[in-house]
């Protein structure tokens, strides 16, 4: 198993163990201080796991949630805790919200867009524009 992989299950059993899927590096540091665990030695291991979650980033497995060291798991579908809350949740007596929009339209000629369509056919005459008139 690559280092970049040992990290992944090392964030995923972290924010397992933390319940929240938002962590700072900071964090990460205090928790694995040597990352002797995922098999990361030399004098800045801190370094090597920069890199490792710029990677990681990259592959859309964890995202930036600021400049400061924080980040956000995003490679996984469900912590423990979220899989617990799914299985407690009860939709069954919730009552949806009745939304009402107002749509503007126009009334045409009829006659004035049978001509249009036999004049210039039924496709969009804009640069890569797809619409169609039917």
């Amino acid at each position: 198993m690559s280092q970049r992989e040992k990290l992944k299950d090392l964030m995923v059993r972290f924010c397992n163990n933390k319940g929240s899927r938002t962590f700072s590096l900071q964090e990460l540091n205090e928790e694995f201080a040597d990352y002797s665990e995922i098999e990361i030695g030399g004098k800045t291991p801190q370094a090597t796991v920069r890199r490792l979650l710029q990677e990681l980033r990259n592959e859309n497995f964890i995202s930036f949630k600021d400049n400061s060291g924080h980040y956000t798991l995003r490679g996984i579908e469900l912590l423990n805790d979220e899989k617990e809350d799914i299985k407690n949740l009860d939709i069954s007596n919730e009552n949806s919200n009745r939304r009402e929009y107002l749509v503007e339209t126009y009334a045409r000629n009829i006659e004035w867009v049978k001509q249009a369509k036999e004049i210039y056919g039924l496709f969009c005459m804009m640069d890569n524009c797809g619409n169609t008139f039917w």
